[in-house]
C-alpha cells in the first residue's frame, strides 16, 4: 500500500473519504457545537438537521460527538416541540446514514 498518511482514507460503506475531507467536516461541526451557548436551540437543531441530510456530514457529526447531543435535545424536558422534532429527525438521519456496516446496524436497532 503506497498511500502516505496524508492520503489515508476512511472507508464508510461504499464511500471513502480522505482524512482532509473528514477533518474539514469535523471542524465545521465543532464550530457549530461551540455556538451552543450563543444561539437558540431551535436554530441550532434546524442547522444540525440540514447537515444530517449529507452522508459526508453525517460521518463528521458522528465523529465529533453529535449523537449524545441530539439524544439530549430529544429527551430534554425543557426543549420546545420543534427542537425535539428537529433533533429526532437529525438523530434518525445520522443513525440510518450507514446501516451497511455493523456499527450502523447496531445504532439503528438502539434507535427503534
Amino acid at each position: 500500500n503506497k498511500q502516505s498518511s496524508s492520503q489515508e482514507e476512511v472507508s464508510m460503506g461504499p464511500r471513502s473519504y480522505s482524512q482532509h475531507q473528514l477533518g474539514a467536516k469535523v471542524e465545521m461541526v465543532y464550530s457549530l457545537l461551540s455556538m451552543l451557548g450563543t444561539h437558540d436551540r431551535d436554530e441550532m437543531t434546524r442547522t444540525l438537521l440540514a447537515m444530517s441530510s449529507s452522508p459526508e456530514s453525517c460521518i463528521a457529526m458522528k465523529q465529533s460527538g453529535c449523537l449524545p447531543l441530539l439524544v439530549q435535545l430529544v429527551h430534554g424536558g425543557q426543549e420546545s416541540k420543534s427542537v425535539r422534532k428537529c433533533a429526532a429527525q437529525a438523530l434518525h438521519n445520522l443513525v440510518h446514514c450507514h446501516t451497511d456496516d455493523k456499527r450502523g446496524r447496531r445504532e439503528a436497532r438502539v434507535l427503534r
